[in-house]
């Protein structure tokens, strides 16, 4: 049995989770600031530290194509913001 969100199956970089999704790290930045991409920050010293499970991923990615009606994510609208959510 595949158990999600073990600490064997999770994306802690930028350009891990860039290259799970192909697309750039900008893009993926993007999406983190301004449409609630599913990022976990570690409460810990260090400034940027941060990891997603990839069955996350997997669903927002889903449930932005379906919102937008998109064939893929890059052709995809932005998704709302989540109810208090603020921009940087």
């Amino acid at each position: 049995m595949l158990r999600c969100n073990t600490p064997q199956k999770i994306l802690d970089s930028w350009k891990r989770i860039a290259a799970f999704l192909e697309r750039s790290e900008r893009t993926v930045r993007r999406w983190e600031a301004t449409e609630c991409f599913p990022i976990h920050r570690r409460g810990d010293k260090r400034q940027d530290t941060f990891y997603a499970y990839p069955q996350e991923v997997d669903d927002w990615s889903w449930k932005r194509r379906q919102f937008t009606g998109a064939s893929g994510p890059e052709e995809a609208e932005p998704m709302p913001l989540a109810k208090g959510y603020l921009r940087r």
